[in-house]
């Protein structure tokens, strides 16, 4: 299973066109794939795949570098794996029983869970 992702400035295609065999059995869902341009993803033979909708998610990026859902998102509450995808989001959020596609769970609280700095583990971290 891969889901509950954010991948964002992707400048190409992802490709999985060099495999010899199609992947079977594989959940991809609740993913949010954000470029600029171009197709995203490029997959040759596969089956049972369903690919949807292209549109902007309405991330922000905050004061930590991360990129988060804001209001009125198109990314809220339109999960499709329910309670057998990942409990928690990036922050340490839990994603409840409606979910928001990608790392982030919109929620108006404070990250419980933050990026690590050079001051958490480099040299002179405490």
């Amino acid at each position: 299973m891969i889901a509950h992702n954010t991948l964002l400035g992707n400048a190409g295609t992802l490709s999985g066109e060099t495999r010899d065999y199609e992947p079977r059995d594989v959940v991809i869902a609740d993913n949010l794939l954000v470029g600029s341009a171009g197709s995203l993803v490029a997959m040759g033979k596969t089956t049972g795949f369903t690919w949807h909708r292209r549109v902007d998610p309405l991330l922000r990026q905050e004061s930590d570098g991360v990129f988060r859902l804001s209001a009125g998102s198109p990314a809220i509450g339109t999960a499709t794996l329910g309670s057998l995808s990942v409990g928690d989001d990036i922050d340490g959020h839990s994603r409840g029983t409606t979910r928001d596609i990608g790392a982030d769970e919109y929620a108006t609280p404070a990250p419980l869970r933050r990026p690590l700095t050079a001051a958490d583990v480099g040299p002179n971290a405490s």
